[in-house]
């Protein structure tokens, strides 16, 4: 940590070195592309194969998406910043810049003692917790999950249905007759009309 410390103090630019060489990269896409001013921070990049882009360099985005997925413009953007005289290293994300590595260094990492100098150390031993043997049978294999895709699962037994044991009070009763609601009204009232 302390010689990263020293080594963000060294830096020349607002950006670290390795940013440096992917903007000096990406210059190379930069020379090949033709912006056209839309007004704003907003412009239209035309590349060497005649793609058309949109570039907003207030929001940091381009069309083709590398501005907004590395926070580094690309040579679209790059070629935007250069047309209007602007500092690349302004459109750089915020956590490439020289004040975020400086605070995400800042703190110590204090040394540590060896072990025998600890206090207390070895007075107050955490023992395992004690062995409980489970209920019941244990199962000789565990169940396994398939490692690969193409493997397909079995799908899970039914369980079995036990059979009914028949009881002798059901066998030797005979059903009881039923008396519904329609017998008894024909029954009753079957020379009359309501």
């Amino acid at each position: 940590m302390a010689t990263k410390r020293e080594d963000v103090s060294k830096w020349v630019n607002p950006v670290g070195p390795k940013i440096v060489k992917i903007v000096e990269k990406y210059k190379v896409v930069a020379r090949l592309c033709h912006t056209n001013w839309a007004g704003g921070f907003i412009f239209q990049v035309t590349t060497s194969t005649q793609d058309q882009l949109v570039v907003n360099l207030g929001d940091g985005t381009c069309s083709c998406r590398m501005f907004q997925l590395s926070g580094i413009p690309y040579g679209h953007a790059l070629a935007c910043i250069y047309s209007r005289n602007l500092n690349v290293y302004e459109y750089v994300n915020s956590f490439y810049k020289k004040e975020s590595y400086e605070k995400s260094y800042a703190p110590i990492i204090y040394p540590v003692p060896h072990l025998d100098r600890w206090p207390n150390a070895r007075k107050n031993v955490i023992l395992p917790s004690m062995f409980k043997q489970m209920l019941g049978r244990p199962k000789k294999a565990r169940k396994r999950e398939p490692r690969c895709e193409g493997i397909p699962i079995p799908a899970p037994r039914k369980p079995r249905a036990k059979p009914r044991a028949k009881s002798a009070t059901s066998s030797t009763q005979s059903p009881t007759p039923r008396m519904t609601r329609s017998r008894s009204r024909n029954s009753v009232g079957s020379g009359t009309q309501p």
